[in-house]
């Protein structure tokens, strides 16, 4: 009788000590959770500030082009006034040299 008695304090210790590890367990890993939830959400964070970052450029860069179009328009404009006026006065020194 004094043996089983032993037997059942020994297993009674034993399953305090593993609720004791299961908690340690279930502690730790809500630990972990919690980390990767902090980082997950700084990475968001930073992710939201690049794509901003990234529109802003877009936009600018847009601009850039814009202006860049509107400049070869009026270069081509320019050329294109220069070659009628080349026109026109090849033209009137061929007709008043004759």
């Amino acid at each position: 009788m004094l043996a089983l008695k032993r037997r059942v304090r020994l297993i009674n210790k034993n399953i305090m000590e593993n609720e004791q590890t299961i908690k340690e367990i279930y502690r730790s890993v809500g630990r972990l959770e919690g980390k990767i939830e902090t980082g997950f959400t700084a990475i968001n964070d930073r992710l939201d500030k690049l794509n901003g970052s990234v529109k802003n450029h877009d936009d600018r860069i847009n601009v850039n082009e814009s202006k860049i179009d509107n400049a070869s328009g009026a270069v081509k404009m320019v050329a294109v006034i220069a070659s009628f006026i080349g026109a026109v006065i090849g033209f009137l020194l061929s007709y008043f040299k004759n």
